[in-house]
């Protein structure tokens, strides 16, 4: 559905709410204002309900389309740090490579479960170290004190639940 500019005159005290929640919310305040009139007209007159939910409709397509950018970069990003990395990667000798191999091999399984584990917890490294300075305002001033947790920390803890993880004793023996 294409949008069209709407001016309107509010209270001063509605204008400051709307944009306080659009703050909050992370969200346009022309986002909240349609959301508003979309549930306003829902309930008034139920022939316009059906508009309501393709207006609706279209704002999660546009946040689908969003995100699905913003993934696309993602993984092009990292393909392409990977390419650079292997690029710069010294050749490998002949008789170092089976062994090479099997230490990749194994580096790499205990990286994917570590990623498995955190993931199927509910928990990423993104929403535990870069997730709470997006999502919460931040203070003008950091607070004092050491800071608790930082990235290392953070894959340093990761790390040790892996090691602990495949080192418990299976239940069969």
């Amino acid at each position: 559905m294409r949008r069209k500019p709407l001016s309107v005159t509010v209270p001063e005290a509605i204008l400051e709410g709307v944009r306080r929640t659009s703050d909050v919310q992370g969200r346009k305040v022309s986002d909240i204002v349609e959301d508003a009139l979309s549930l306003y007209l829902r309930h008034t007159d139920p022939d316009l309900g059906h508009g309501a939910v393709l207006s609706a409709l279209d704002r999660i397509h546009s946040r689908l389309t969003r995100l699905e950018r913003a993934q696309e970069t993602h993984f092009e990003l990292t393909a392409h740090a990977a390419r650079f990395s292997m690029g710069l990667a010294p050749d490998i000798p002949e008789y170092d490579e089976p062994a090479l191999r099997s230490r990749g091999a194994r580096r790499l399984s205990e990286v994917m479960t570590a990623i498995i584990t955190r993931l199927s917890g509910g928990r990423s490294l993104w929403r535990s170290t870069l997730a709470p300075e997006l999502l919460v305002p931040q203070p003008a001033s950091p607070p004092a004190g050491p800071q608790a947790s930082g990235f290392k920390n953070e894959v340093a803890a990761a790390h040790a639940e892996n090691q602990t993880a495949t080192r418990e004793p299976s239940s069969s023996a």
